[in-house]
């Protein structure tokens, strides 16, 4: 009965479910159901105390991020011949991707109203998601991940370029031209195919990794990367977390200070040397001779 179940019996079930080699994250969902549940059962005067209080949350695995740096990025984007349009959509989503750090999702599910052109804005409310067999609309991640985000005037001329080429397209496939159709809805998407059908969820994730084992890259790269990229940049010029994590649309600021504590260390570093470099009288500070 549940009355019976101790800390104790909770404690060796994590013990066990840590030996068969699960993952950090794993445990940690398997604590929240555990706890959920005896809070529902206490809540319904079942039992009188949750036993999972007097236990230790799992910790979750620390992840570090794997990232391009601008050079292997430039090098991916020269890559692409843009006279073949399917390499022109994805160099596309490549420029959209790497200056906003957007998902995959969110950035298939980008429609023109929701660029602002006049005041260089962009609105992310939709997330297009490939799920049991089908592609599906709806809205973003979180409440946080709806968002606005600043674009740049080079992102702006792109998007205005691109608009045009668009417009060509319905001229060019008159009513073969696809419309994109959504629990009954019609989606004016950014991202399309020539003939204006949406470009897969999917796809972005194929063709990049066909793209690096072409370029025998050595790094273990995925798509998604390019949003980590994207953050690793903005903190390596002194963007402030809280601003990342607006950016990115994290609801917690724990989540991007954890993913990104390496890069963390590195802004540490320098700040560590200006503020030796003023205690010092602005001389330079002499290093260990011992350091390498």
């Amino acid at each position: 009965m549940l009355k019976d179940i101790k800390p104790i019996h909770i404690e060796n079930m994590i013990l066990t479910a840590k030996r068969k080699k699960l993952s950090g994250t794993t445990l940690q969902s398997l604590y929240g159901v555990i706890n959920s549940a005896f809070n529902k059962a206490v809540k319904l005067q079942v039992i009188n105390n949750n036993p999972c209080k007097y236990i230790d949350r799992p910790k979750r695995d620390k992840f570090v991020a794997s990232v391009l740096t601008v050079e292997e990025f430039n090098t991916i984007i020269d890559s692409l011949d843009e006279t073949i349009y399917y390499d022109y959509a994805f160099k596309l989503g490549l420029n959209i991707v790497i200056e906003l750090g957007l998902r995959r999702g969110e950035l298939g599910g980008l429609e023109w109203e929701n660029v602002d052109f006049n005041n260089h804005c962009i609105n992310i409310k939709n997330n297009l998601t490939y799920s049991n067999g089908r592609v599906m609309i709806g809205t973003t991640k979180t409440d946080e991940s709806e968002r606005t985000l600043y674009i740049s005037d080079n992102l702006i001329r792109i998007l205005k370029e691109h608009k045009k080429i668009q417009n060509k397209n319905k001229v060019k496939y008159g009513p073969d031209y696809i419309d994109n159709v959504f629990n009954g809805k019609k989606f004016d998407f950014i991202m399309t195919w020539e003939n204006g059908h949406y470009v897969h969820p999917n796809y972005y994730t194929s063709k990049f990794r066909k793209i690096l084992n072409s370029m025998e890259f050595e790094k273990s790269i995925r798509f998604h990367d390019l949003r980590h990229t994207n953050a690793s940049l903005l903190l390596e010029q002194g963007v402030d977390f809280k601003v990342i994590q607006t950016r990115l649309g994290h609801s917690d600021i724990n989540t991007t200070l954890n993913i990104y504590s390496h890069i963390n260390l590195k802004m540490q570093q320098n700040a560590t040397e200006k503020l030796a470099a003023v205690l010092s009288g602005g001389k330079p500070v002499a290093k260990n001779k011992n350091s390498h």
